[in-house]
């Protein structure tokens, strides 16, 4: 694999292979006939990888759907209008950060891998799957912030106060005297 990234590497990037750290798998080998054939080391490597990510797929939604359940009868439950909203929030929240990991992390991994496979080359996709990793976390706590009331107004306020300004008033002061009289 080092020796066909050489190439690549070095024509289109200008880098030294042996200068850098990679990951990958080598799905297609080409033998002396020029015949291309499946690498069955590489896609052992996939379906390893597919499978790590289905089980933390699988975690999301087995604990995202218990969550779902208890978040229901809490909601029934709910003594007071204030208690019934924060929860209804929370689930809110919870269906929200649920679908973060599936858009950022899961889909993009599980497409840049799958891929090649087909024999698609998605060269011009790796920078926004690249992007979409970098972004997770920086993404990941916006629905507490915005769907949680009490989060999304100390939010909110901190910039109010922050960009507030000053506003001037012009006074007139007049006292009466007794020439004005």
């Amino acid at each position: 694999m080092t020796e066909k990234l050489r190439t690549i590497l070095s024509g289109i990037l200008e880098l030294d292979v042996d200068r850098i750290v990679y990951a990958g798998c080598f799905y297609w080998k080409t033998d002396e006939y020029g015949n291309k054939n499946l690498n069955w080391n590489g896609i052992s490597g996939i379906f390893a990888l597919n499978l790590m990510m289905s089980i933390g797929f699988l975690i999301v939604i087995f604990f995202g759907s218990r969550s779902y359940k208890k978040i229901k009868a809490l909601i029934s439950q709910g003594e007071s209008d204030y208690s019934r909203r924060l929860q209804t929030q929370l689930y809110h929240a919870l269906v929200a950060q649920t679908l973060i990991p599936v858009i950022f992390l899961f889909f993009p991994v599980g497409v840049y891998f799958i891929c090649p496979l087909f024999g698609w080359s998605i060269e011009y996709g790796s920078l926004t799957f690249t992007f979409l990793n970098a972004l997770y976390p920086a993404v990941d706590p916006i629905p507490i912030i915005f769907l949680i009331d009490d989060y999304r107004n100390a939010f909110l306020n901190f910039f109010r106060r922050m960009f507030k300004k000053n506003q001037l008033v012009s006074v007139v002061s007049y006292e009466p005297n007794t020439a004005s009289f």
